[in-house]
């Protein structure tokens, strides 16, 4: 969780920095304070240190991993990642289906409509689909 946690911490800092510029800068170029962006950069800012604290209360009460220890071997993080599936349709029609649903925005809210018709059959086809057919068990 070390790297992760200072990632967090890194970008934290930037958005400390830049709610601050940011007000400044658009005092200076336009005579008044953007208020929505300021508000906007500031709220990432505390999002950023909420994620941030999570991941350090979290990696204080965890083991270290084997990429947070420097005497560990590439056998130490060995071992099963998972199960996934050797091949799906399926993500492809959950694709189609948030593009008609975006697309349902330019083009009139029947096309976001058969989107969100079609997208419950492919989120149950996605989520059953070891039930049935060739990988079932």
């Amino acid at each position: 969780m070390k790297a992760e946690q200072w990632v967090f911490w890194g970008l934290a800092i930037y958005l400390a920095i830049m709610s601050a510029v940011y007000p400044w800068a658009t005092w200076a170029t336009e005579g008044e304070v953007e208020p929505i962006g300021t508000v906007v950069i500031i709220l990432t800012f505390l999002f950023t240190v909420m994620i941030a604290g999570y991941l350090a209360l979290t990696g204080r009460r965890m083991d270290k991993r084997p990429e947070d220890r420097q005497e560990a071997t590439i056998a130490d993080g060995a071992g099963s990642y998972g199960f996934f599936a050797p091949s799906s349709i399926w993500p492809f029609w959950c694709a189609v289906v948030v593009m008609m649903i975006f697309l349902g925005w330019i083009f009139g809210y029947w096309l976001a409509i058969i989107g969100a018709g079609i997208g419950i059959w492919a989120v149950a086809g996605w989520s059953l689909q070891f039930y049935r057919g060739d990988y079932a068990h």
